[in-house]
């Protein structure tokens, strides 16, 4: 599926965001990664915790957001990501203080404690895949219950605009939410 610069890469800076109909991303493990989409477009990003990049990030967001509001719809997110180095907490505040300011509702899935996940998002089908390095079931064959789910992610906001399934089983957001 790497084609079309649907595919967000290594080093996983900001000028690898991309702006398009779907896009993946993979090995998301201490880094800070998600979209934010309109019926049309995606925004993907996957971002190593550099504090060289706090200023860049902040430019892209306020450079490419606006591209994203001229259908003049409600901007929806995703922010994922681990705790597992000292600036990805930082870099989830800023994700976080940007998402907030453009009024994006948003799912936060973060502080993840298990290896990499990978990301996947299509405008098409208006659903995110969050599946573990080499799985087909969501984050790791590790978790199988929302209870596994809850004591490997530190936060979990899933937006009442959006639904969250594990396997096929649709899980009440109340039920998930946690820590923030």
């Amino acid at each position: 599926m790497k084609k079309n610069g649907e595919y967000v890469d290594y080093p996983w800076r900001v000028n690898q965001i991309i702006l398009k109909e779907q896009g993946y991303t993979d090995r998301v493990c201490s880094c800070n990664a998600g979209g934010i989409q309109n019926s049309k477009k995606l925004l993907l990003f996957h971002l190593l915790p550099d504090r060289f990049e706090l200023d860049n990030i902040e430019k892209a967001f306020n450079a490419k957001i606006p591209e994203l509001k001229l259908q003049n719809v409600n901007l929806r997110g995703l922010i994922a990501g681990g705790d597992s180095f000292s600036g990805s907490s930082i870099l989830f505040e800023k994700l976080k203080d940007i998402f907030d300011r453009f009024k994006i509702d948003s799912s936060i899935i973060w502080g993840q404690q298990v290896r990499g996940s990978r990301i996947f998002y299509s405008v098409k089908n208006d659903t995110w895949v969050i599946n573990g390095p080499k799985s087909t079931v969501p984050f790791s064959e590790d978790i199988q219950t929302l209870e596994d789910l809850k004591s490997n992610l530190k936060y979990i906001n899933i937006s009442d605009k959006d639904e969250l399934y594990m396997g096929k089983t649709r899980i009440k957001n109340a039920d998930a939410n946690q820590g923030l």
